[in-house]
């Protein structure tokens, strides 16, 4: 996903990436873990921890531990983590180990997140923090530039009474199809058999796939440098021959509004990662966030956990009102008719799957890749909030 730069700096996608050294204390080392998440008052939250050896970059490393989330407000109320999602507020997260559903949760208190390491029976907390005022977002809309040949969503944002702090969080969502409707499904028999095998008709021809991109980092904003506290920017940009426009696509955009140190922090991990750090960057920062460990502080933790009210807005685009994609160079396979003495060849040798029967008689065969829309990435699995009824 390409973003423009103008008014953004990059950070983490959540809030509590990267690891702070305290010259102050003598820590134990990159042997403690990592928590990240934030406090989305109104909203279900999601919160992962990992151990700071992820650092390594390695896949092994990524894998989260097994741990408890619990947040807490300050007149002793508790919300319990759950390992099951509710609500599409959180499908801006990759996959955490716990989901907080905080949707009565009161915006005027100050709230704290406890969790575990379930491992080690290793305990953290974070200070308490202030819910910052939910900003607006005023619009969100396309702009299709024939002369330029690009494809650009603009948002517009203003503040409610914040310190001027954003962060912002986008997930793509895009529905495109298959080459070809594949109308026959081909039962071969063993590949050494002389028998053709038969066809049938294709009750669920993968014709129409879903693909989604959830940003891996976090945007951070500020409008100090404006004469008011509105702001409107551009936050993605595409070529018209870009697969994602090609039938119909989907921007979510959700910003909260974060206080100053919060911003400080976000801006320092981007600095210290050359703007490109995520949780398994390479690069440990020297400013410590606001978690600790309550059984023993020299253990090192890293995260920084606030609290907001993200607002969440959306936008769809669809191409056949719109007309405005222009496929790019593509190798499509022709259609070619196959007699039934060759469909063994075809299916097991060549790839190939048929397609539909002709009136004359004979069947139309193609690559798999041309009738199979999962074979480019995508998943047949629709968001729930998608505007079309496209189950086949």
């Amino acid at each position: 996903m390409k973003r423009l730069a103008l008014l953004i700096s990059v950070g983490l996608m959540l809030s509590a990436c990267i690891y702070p050294i305290d010259n102050t204390e003598e820590l134990t080392g990159f042997e403690g873990v990592a928590i990240e998440g934030y406090i989305n008052v109104g909203a279900v939250s999601s919160f992962a921890m990992y151990p700071l050896k992820a650092i390594s970059n390695s896949e092994e490393g990524r894998t989260t531990i097994n741990a408890s989330f619990t947040v807490e407000d300050d007149m002793g109320r508790s919300w319990i983590g759950t390992k099951a999602k509710n609500g599409w507020n959180s499908d801006f997260f990759k996959p955490g180990t716990s989901f907080v559903d905080l949707t009565d949760a009161d915006p005027s208190r100050r709230y704290r997140l406890r969790a575990v390491n379930l491992e080690n029976n290793q305990s953290y907390i974070s200070s308490w923090v202030d819910v910052y005022p939910a900003c607006a977002i005023d619009s969100l809309n396309y702009v299709m530039d024939e002369e330029e040949n690009q494809f650009v969503v603009n948002m517009s944002v203003h503040g409610n009474g914040g310190e001027g702090y954003y962060r912002l969080a986008l997930r793509e969502d895009w529905e495109y199809k298959a080459d070809y409707m594949q109308s026959l499904l081909y039962i071969p028999n063993d590949k050494r058999s002389n028998d053709p095998g038969e066809l049938v008709q294709n009750e669920h021809p993968n014709y129409y796939c879903w693909k989604k991109e959830v940003e891996s980092k976090l945007n951070v904003f500020d409008t100090h440098a404006l004469a008011s506290d509105m702001v409107t920017m551009p936050l993605v940009k595409m070529t018209r021959s870009d697969e994602r426009i090609s039938y119909i696509y989907c921007l979510t955009a959700g910003v909260m509004s974060i206080s100053e140190e919060h911003h400080k922090y976000l801006e320092h991990l981007a600095i210290v990662s050359d703007y490109n750090g995520d949780l398994f960057s390479p690069n440990p920062s020297e400013m410590r966030g606001n978690l600790r460990n309550e059984n023993d502080t020299t253990l090192f933790v890293a995260g920084y956990i606030g609290a907001g009210t993200m607002v969440q807005k959306r936008i769809f685009y669809e191409n056949e009102k719109e007309f405005f994609y222009i496929p790019g160079k593509r190798d499509i396979d022709e259609l070619e008719s196959i007699e039934d003495f060759n469909w063994q060849r075809a299916y097991w040798e060549e790839g190939k799957r048929p397609v539909y029967y002709t009136m004359n008689g004979g069947y139309m065969w193609t690559r798999k890749r041309c009738v199979d829309c999962t074979s480019k990435g995508g998943t047949r699995k629709k968001p729930e909030f998608w505007i079309n009824n496209h189950d086949l």
